[in-house]
């Protein structure tokens, strides 16, 4: 364990090393539905189509599953459950704003810019839930960051399944309707 994480001195290279190991297993997300030869539980956690929603499970679900890995390096102060929800939710805001804004200019994709996206929207949520645990939580914080945490895995473990007919769930490379692992 490094020196001084656990009691908060010096949390940020435990940010740095959650961040490296949730884009690279988002990245390996990106083709595990394929890999899988497009295995429906596979398709929980991996893109299954080039939606943008797909794309938001490959930050999600590893933050999710890298949460035990992140106590574990970074403790477990009262405010642990506000900087899970920041860990879990702040990439998957952060990056269809950067995305759909970068796209009203350009007016196409261009990859470099994704993956940077997709990067710095992993990084920054990462160093806010560092950020985080330094500050007291209240009960109030707590219960809504629970809430948020719940309502947030009930949607990413849904909508794959049953997509809403929005712009999120447009696979750009498909004339289909909305819709992930069919």
């Amino acid at each position: 364990m490094m020196t001084g994480v656990r009691n908060g001195t010096n949390r940020i290279p435990v940010a740095l090393l959650m961040a490296f190991a949730v884009s690279s297993l988002g990245s390996v997300l990106h083709f595990a539905w394929d890999w899988s030869g497009r295995n429906a539980i596979v398709a929980f956690f991996a893109a299954t189509n080039e939606s943008t929603w797909e794309h938001l499970k490959m930050a999600f679900w590893p933050a999710v599953l890298t949460t035990p890995i992140h106590v574990r390096l970074a403790g477990r102060p009262p405010n642990w459950l506000e900087a899970t929800a920041i860990r879990w939710l702040v990439p998957p805001i952060l990056i269809p704003v950067a995305f759909y804004t970068y796209l009203a200019f350009t007016g196409s994709n261009v990859l470099a810019l994704d993956i940077g996206i997709f990067i710095v929207a992993i990084l920054t949520g990462e160093l806010l839930a560092i950020r985080v645990l330094n500050f007291p939580g209240t009960a109030g914080s707590r219960f809504l960051a629970i809430t948020v945490m719940v309502v947030s895995l009930v949607c990413f473990a849904t909508l794959s399944y049953y997509p809403l007919d929005n712009l999120l769930f447009e696979d750009p490379l498909s004339q289909s309707a909305p819709g992930g692992a069919k």
